[in-house]
């Protein structure tokens, strides 16, 4: 007979996140959590963007299944992520910023320095040049600002 006691409690103990996730604050895992889903548009059949959705679930998760596609060890070299978080920010921003926050979580939070670093150019650099776009496309008018004083 099975003793559902221990039951719930051995499958309590275990998750399905990282140890190192675990040791962060509810926001910073919800921040996580929020970029694990992926991208909506053209119904998630982005190559590109799942493929950085699938570095971010390889680096938060547990993976069981070694041939499940759910997540991949593969690193893209970080200018190609950016350059396809730039260009979807106009058109793509929510899934864009979950990346973004997620990022901080893991430039700040994950054990491997490279790791680290990795995640922390690429927020930094995203964030740039999201602002520089932003700056271009609304460009601030001293005349009408002057104005409104």
């Amino acid at each position: 007979m099975i003793n559902l006691k221990r039951l719930y409690l051995s499958c309590k103990s275990k998750s399905l996140l990282q140890t190192w996730v675990m040791a962060c604050s509810a926001q910073e895992i919800a921040n996580l959590l929020s970029a694990l889903r992926g991208s909506d548009k053209d119904n998630g059949k982005d190559k590109d963007a799942k493929n950085i959705t699938k570095m971010i679930r390889h680096l938060v998760g547990i993976t069981f299944n070694k041939k499940s596609k759910y997540s991949s060890n593969i690193v893209i070299p970080r200018h190609l992520v950016i350059t396809k978080l730039v260009s979807e920010f106009k058109d793509n921003k929510h899934w864009v910023e979950h990346i973004l926050y997620a990022s901080t979580v893991i430039g700040n939070r994950h054990p491997n320095p490279y790791t680290r670093s990795y995640w922390n150019k690429l927020h930094g650099e995203v964030r740039g040049k999201v602002k520089k776009l932003s700056q271009k496309n609304h460009p601030i008018k001293i005349n009408e600002k002057v104005k409104e004083l």
